[in-house]
């Protein structure tokens, strides 16, 4: 008969190799068509690019680094790093939930996104904090005439 410790050996081994051979065989290109594709049907003209996409162990999410942002060829902005955290509670849901944080001018990115069974069209609703982000460093805004001085509060809440 085999003891516990052999079995609860295996099982940490199964666990490790699993884990060891998901983040290494990481289907990085599938995911990033995935989103690409998402997109198109949210938001057509909007195009994200990544030079690579990782998954992450703790919190379970994925991390995209070079994160590009441009809407029909122009580009908007270029974020360092972005993480993007699913709810774990809303998994079970039929309501799903993602947390995420991104790098982007000299700043953090916080927010959540949600979908809705209440909306056919699949958009998602989202929450996002910009008290950190410098809308004057996003490539997006320089283009504009007048450059917002500061925060997103003070530029369009006087």
């Amino acid at each position: 008969m085999i003891s516990t410790k052999a079995i609860v050996a295996y099982l940490v081994f199964a666990l490790a190799a699993t884990a060891f051979f998901g983040y290494l065989l990481f289907p990085d290109a599938a995911l990033n068509t995935y989103v690409e594709q998402r997109l198109a049907v949210m938001a057509p003209g909007l195009q994200v690019t990544a030079d690579s996409t990782r998954p992450t162990l703790l919190p379970p999410g994925v991390k995209m680094t070079a994160v590009g942002l441009s809407y029909d060829g122009q580009r908007l902005t270029q974020i360092a790093t972005a993480c993007i955290y699913p709810h774990l509670r809303s998994l079970l849901d039929a309501n799903k939930k993602v947390r995420f944080t991104a790098s982007l001018a000299d700043g953090t990115l916080n927010g959540t996104a949600a979908t809705s069974n209440d909306n056919p069209s699949g958009r998602l609703r989202f929450t996002v904090d910009l008290d950190q982000i410098r809308l004057e460093r996003i490539d997006a805004f320089k283009k504009m005439n007048v450059l917002p001085d500061g925060s997103l509060a003070r530029a369009y809440c006087q």
